[in-house]
C-alpha cells in the first residue's frame, strides 16, 4: 500500500496532477471534491450512485472604502455540471441586483467561461474568461467584459473591462494578485486602473474566509479593504 501511495505522489509531483480525494479526476475539473474513497465516480468526479443537485456557494463580503464608506455585498453562485448562474447585490444600500448565466468548457489545464448578464433595468454585459493552471500550484486568469447601456445619454457610451490575475494555491491557502482595468460609461471619465490582492483560507471543506485590499493606480487615497465569509453547499 505504501508503494502505491508513493507512486501516486510521484506522479502528482512530476506531472502536476492534483487529486486529493483519489477518485481519478483532477481537482481543477472535479465538481464533487472530497468524495469517499469507496465511491465510484463519473467523469466529473461525482458519485454515480447518488443524485447530484449541483453546488451552491454563498458569500457575504464587507467592504470599507477610504476608511469611510462601507457596504455589505451578498454573492450567490450555483453550478450544475458546466452550467453557471451568479447573483449579487449590495444589501446595505438600495442598489440594483446583478445576475448572469454562463457555461464553462473544461480541459486538463484550462477552463473557459462565457456569461451573459444584466444589471437589472440598467445594462447588459457579455463576459468571457480563461483560467490556465501551470507549475503544479499556480494559475492565471484573463477576463474581458463588454457592457452595453440599456438607455444611453449623449454623454454616455458602452465600454470594456478586463482583468489579469496570477494566483497560487497550497493546501487550505490561496492568494491572488489582480490587475483591473474598468472602463467608464461616461465619455469625460477615464478608465479605472487598480490592483487587487486577495487571500483565501479554507477553514474546512464547507467554510472559508477571505481578506482583500484593492488600490487605485491613479489616486493614492482611493482604496478598499474587504473581509468575507463563504459557505459551500453540495
Amino acid at each position: 500500500m505504501k508503494i502505491i501511495i508513493l507512486l501516486i505522489s510521484g506522479y502528482i509531483y512530476l506531472f502536476g496532477f492534483i487529486d486529493n480525494d483519489f477518485d481519478g479526476v483532477d481537482d481543477s475539473i472535479d465538481m464533487c471534491l472530497n468524495t469517499s474513497f469507496s465511491d465510484l465516480v463519473d467523469k466529473n468526479g461525482c458519485p454515480i450512485n447518488k443524485l447530484y443537485l449541483g453546488k451552491l456557494n454563498l458569500e457575504l463580503i464587507k467592504e470599507e472604502q477610504n476608511n469611510s464608506n462601507a457596504n455589505t455585498n451578498i454573492y450567490l453562485t450555483y453550478r450544475y455540471n458546466n452550467l453557471l448562474i451568479d447573483y449579487s447585490k449590495d444589501i446595505s444600500h438600495s442598489s440594483d441586483s446583478i445576475i448572469d448565466i454562463g457555461y464553462q468548457f473544461v480541459t486538463n489545464d484550462m477552463i473557459f467561461k462565457n456569461y451573459l448578464g444584466s444589471v437589472v433595468d440598467e445594462t447588459y454585459f457579455f463576459l468571457s474568461s480563461v483560467d490556465y493552471y501551470f507549475l503544479h500550484n499556480f494559475y492565471t486568469t484573463f477576463e474581458v467584459e463588454y457592457t452595453m447601456l440599456q438607455a444611453k445619454k449623449e454623454t454616455q457610451l458602452n465600454y470594456f473591462n478586463y482583468n489579469i490575475t496570477l494566483g497560487y494555491t497550497l493546501n487550505q491557502h490561496n492568494i491572488e494578485l489582480k490587475y483591473i482595468n474598468s472602463g467608464s460609461a461616461h465619455k469625460t471619465i477615464g478608465a479605472y486602473e487598480g490592483i487587487d490582492i486577495l487571500y483565501n483560507y479554507n477553514i474546512s471543506e464547507k467554510y472559508y474566509i477571505k481578506l482583500g485590499y484593492a488600490k487605485s493606480l491613479k489616486y493614492k487615497d482611493d482604496y478598499i479593504n474587504y473581509f468575507g465569509f463563504g459557505v459551500n453547499f453540495e
